[in-house]
């Protein structure tokens, strides 16, 4: 299992469902920013608690990066396969089309695939959408 897949489930406590990768990004923001909050509510000098807020703003951004890299990472190995079987799929579904059975499972199979590449653009899109700077 992928470590992004088991910090999906660690994460998951008395929930039903895996975090989504957009949950799991506001997670990570909303963290940091709780403590870049505290930090600035507590009776430290101005000096240090910019210091702190620059130090959370550093850590912030190596997480953007990582979050970012890590889902380019993942959605380009999830394209590779993805188009070939779109496309054979396609030509399958003009070679059976008098075969009802047959067109049956070749359409479930784009159907899957559809879903899939659906997830990989919502996947692609959740770093940019949650961690804009």
């Amino acid at each position: 299992m992928s470590s992004l897949a088991l910090l999906r489930y660690k994460s998951m406590g008395a929930r039903r469902r895996p975090l989504g990768i957009r949950e799991m990004a506001l997670g990570f923001a909303g963290a940091l920013a709780g403590s870049i909050l505290a930090a600035l509510r507590s009776r430290r000098t101005l000096a240090s608690a910019a210091r702190e807020s620059q130090e959370a703003r550093t850590e912030i951004e190596l997480l953007r990066r990582r979050l970012e890299l890590l889902t380019r990472r993942a959605t380009h190995d999830l394209r590779n396969p993805l188009t070939p079987i779109m496309v054979r799929g396609e030509m399958l579904r003009r070679l059976v089309r008098h075969h009802p059975e047959q067109l049956r499972q070749v359409e479930a199979i784009l159907r899957a695939a559809a879903r899939l590449g659906r997830l990989i653009e919502e996947m692609s899109a959740a770093p940019r959408e949650a961690l804009a700077p």
